[in-house]
């Protein structure tokens, strides 16, 4: 999961596997107390990358907190975080259906979607496909379109 943004956004969750990972992290941390990302690498089956990528996210979010020489122990409050940022991601799957009803007609990049909703082109790419309650034609190298009844 690579991230185009300079920072990391706490809403960006973009499919529900990594949110039930990170979720299970965090619970993972409060059990034992403090843990090292290589020991979420190994226990996880993860790339580097995306641990820290998780890890960065988490503390951002106020689950996790950074000790000395990268150790990390569980925050104060974890749940409060994630619900809110499931309620995020709900909001603009919501928000970008909206979207597509208002432009039927209108062909739009997801560079252009990402710009407009404030998160990366491939969260935007993956909203997408979680979006049921539309229709959504792929216009290849063009952008989608919403298909009318």
């Amino acid at each position: 999961m690579r991230n185009t943004s300079k920072t990391t956004r706490v809403a960006e969750f973009v499919d529900l596997k990594s949110y039930e990972l990170k979720v299970k992290i965090v619970q993972d941390i409060r059990k034992v107390k403090k843990i090292t990302p290589k020991e979420i690498m190994e226990t996880y089956g993860i790339s580097n990358n995306t641990t820290h990528l998780y890890l960065k996210e988490l503390v951002k979010a106020g689950c996790l907190v950074r000790c000395f020489r990268g150790i990390y122990k569980a925050g104060d409050n974890p749940q409060v975080p994630l619900n809110e940022m499931e309620k995020n991601v709900e909001d603009r799957r919501k928000r970008l259906s909206q979207y597509f009803r208002n432009h039927p007609n209108e062909i739009v990049s997801s560079k252009d979607l990402s710009k407009l909703f404030n998160v990366s082109d491939k969260t935007i790419r993956n909203d997408i496909m979680y979006v049921r309650d539309i229709a959504i034609e792929t216009i290849h190298r063009r952008g989608y379109k919403y298909i009318s009844d």
